[in-house]
């Protein structure tokens, strides 16, 4: 029995049909992967801000949410120049006599992905501004809006003032 071999003609048409296959499926898999690495940036910035208001409701403290532009993250510390009016967290009943306070674990830093470019000049702080968030144990917050840049994607974070949410929109 003879021993079939491949024509030249054969060979060129199968390097031809995986070079269209590689052509057509190489721009989706790094789309999806620059998609992920925008996502997984955009969560750590609302992390941040969700934790940090949930903890200042839960603890009674004001608290200050400060972006670290040299270190890519923000920083959390309590307020002291504003009080908490008397505000004490709430109670939870853990068995008949016992009781326990209502903490939300937060971070004191918060790691920034290394992807994030601050925009500071776009949003109107200086080089040496610092750029800080204030949450208050009613829930309520303040801050500025802040311009930021992830693979040359435009984005804007502000904080919803009555519930301290992050608020994230992507500028054209």
């Amino acid at each position: 029995m003879q021993q079939r071999r491949f024509t030249f003609f054969e060979m060129m048409v199968v390097v031809a049909l995986v070079a269209l296959i590689t052509a057509l499926v190489a721009p989706k898999v790094t789309t999806a992967s620059k998609r992920m690495i925008v996502e997984s940036s955009l969560t750590g910035i609302r992390r941040a801000v969700s934790e940090t208001a949930m903890r200042a409701c839960a603890t009674g403290q004001s608290l200050t949410l400060t972006l670290d532009q040299d270190a890519a993250a923000f920083r959390v510390s309590q307020t002291p120049a504003l009080p908490a009016n008397n505000w004490t967290p709430a109670r939870i009943q853990t068995t008949e006599n016992q009781t326990a306070t209502a903490i939300i674990a937060g971070a004191a830093t918060y790691e920034l992905d290394k992807n994030i470019e601050w925009r500071l000049g776009d949003s109107g702080f200086g080089a040496t501004d610092n750029v800080a968030y204030a949450f208050f144990p009613d829930g309520q917050a303040s801050g500025h809006s802040l311009r930021f840049a992830i693979r040359n994607r435009q984005f804007q974070l502000d904080v919803d003032r009555l519930t301290g949410n992050p608020l994230i929109q992507e500028l054209e």
